[in-house]
């Protein structure tokens, strides 16, 4: 009876014994295998697809010791009241508090060098919104590093078009991304996805969990250089688009748009010698459309123009460069709408002092788009302001400028009121009279508002133009 017992246990510690060598074995496959799957994705710089990211973190740091590599870490954060972005440790986007600006945040970066190249918000839960998302995302060079996170909300007006985009850039949550849901996600244009998580909002009333996710990405061992023909413009272009992105065929490699732009002469101009001052701050998107719109119009001379920023921000500045367009920056003062008010300020008295001859100025801001006649406009309406002192400005925007309401392409109003935007102010209205009584930092007001205020400084009378489109 004791022999038989231990037959059978020596019999169930031999089937161990054999089953741990099977497991051994199998081990050793699985794990050659994995440092096999590791060499091919390091060797071809695409990974497998992982929705979290979690394994090919697990991959690559396992290789990254062995091999000359170069990695990117970024982590990614989306909350109610946060969205950050972080590369090596610093923070290329970090936005927070229940004050500050809901939406979808994109930072784009140089998957060879790893430099942030364009960082947008995008406010998808307003109407609009989704299509310039659309837009800035078509526009991104291939194989940039894309990487997303919501702050808030940013899914009530996130269109099919944004949504069909993103689906393209590989967005696997994308379908079950609703109200109110965090959302991160990092991927390359035309490659594969390094990482995607969201956390879904239990009911209308509350918000997703707050969702990191941390992915480490191989740089690509070379620059992407477009084949263009050597010129100095293409030396200025691939300078620009080398450290910049979001600007769709100005950096095409097939098809780029000219960067010198060539505008007609006016056969009558009495504003040639008249400077244009863009007041701007660290828009360099519309800043791009506008410039290129203003220098596109009949009588156009960029010598003529300078762009005033609110702030030291290299991008616009690139921007003026490009186009050979003078650029003032200067140190913000006060806050909110005050903020706006002394960079107006500071912008009419600095372009004044650099043209002090000129009896005017035209002022744009950076967002605006011009028609082909916007010099011709003023060229013809000049005259107006030296023959009646009573007249303030004269403006080439009209609020109520549509088709069905501006049926007569000749006809102006003299209105008791301050359009703004796209005007002309005279020198010695601003040097004798707004200057000395223009807004203290303390005051937070809007300059246009203040200058609109019936009892206050003025109740101005300008020329406004009704035909402007």
């Amino acid at each position: 009876m004791i022999a038989r017992i231990w037959k059978v246990l020596l019999g169930i510690v031999v089937s161990v014994l054999l089953l741990m060598d099977v497991m051994f074995v199998y081990d050793l496959t699985v794990n050659h295998m994995r440092l096999e799957d590791g060499d091919a994705y390091l060797q071809s710089g695409i990974k497998k697809t992982s929705i979290t990211g979690r394994v090919v973190n697990a991959i690559l740091q396992s290789k990254e010791s062995q091999h000359n590599q170069k990695f990117l870490h970024v982590k990614l954060f989306s909350s109610k009241e946060k969205a950050s972005i972080t590369i090596e440790g610093k923070n290329v986007l970090h936005v927070t508090g229940k004050d500050e600006a809901r939406g979808m945040y994109v930072v784009v970066v140089n998957q060879a060098t790893g430099a942030v190249m364009a960082d947008r918000r995008f406010d998808t839960y307003m109407p609009g919104a989704a299509d310039q998302l659309d837009i800035f995302l078509e526009s991104i060079m291939n194989g940039r590093y894309l990487f997303f996170a919501i702050k808030d909300e940013a899914t009530f007006s996130l269109n099919e078009n944004a949504r069909e985009t993103l689906r393209k850039l590989g967005s696997h949550i994308l379908e079950s991304l609703h109200w109110r849901d965090t959302w991160v996600f990092a991927t390359q244009k035309g490659g594969d996805v390094f990482g995607e998580d969201y956390g879904k909002s239990p009911n209308l009333g509350e918000w997703g969990a707050p969702i990191t996710l941390a992915v480490t990405i191989p740089l690509a061992s070379e620059q992407l250089v477009c084949d263009w023909p050597d010129s100095d413009e293409t030396q200025i272009r691939r300078d620009f688009c080398s450290r910049y992105e979001g600007y769709g065929q100005l950096c095409d490699c097939s098809h780029p748009l000219r960067i010198k732009i060539r505008s007609e002469a006016l056969p009558i101009n009495n504003v040639q010698n008249i400077p244009v001052g863009i007041i701007a701050s660290n828009r360099p998107q519309y800043l791009f459309k506008g410039l290129r719109s203003l220098l596109s119009a009949a009588g156009a001379n960029a010598s003529l123009v300078t762009v005033f920023i609110d702030g030291f921000y290299q991008e616009p500045v690139a921007m003026t460069s490009l186009y050979g367009v003078k650029a003032v920056q200067h140190e913000p003062s006060s806050q909110k709408n005050g903020r706006i008010t002394q960079h107006y300020g500071a912008s009419f008295r600095k372009l004044f002092s650099l043209y002090p001859d000129a009896p005017y100025a035209i002022i744009l801001e950076e967002d605006l788009e011009v028609s082909p006649d916007f010099f011709s406009y003023f060229s013809q309406t000049i005259g107006l302001m030296d023959k009646d002192n009573s007249i303030y400005c004269v403006s080439a925007w009209n609020d109520l400028g549509y088709e069905h309401s501006c049926e007569d392409t000749q006809l102006l109003y003299r209105v008791e009121t301050m359009p703004g935007l796209g005007w002309l102010l005279k020198r010695k209205m601003f040097v004798e009279e707004l200057e000395p009584i223009w807004p203290t930092p303390d005051k937070l007001w809007d300059w246009d508002m203040w200058m609109r205020v019936d009892g206050g400084v003025y109740y101005p009378r300008c020329i406004q133009d009704l035909s402007f489109w």
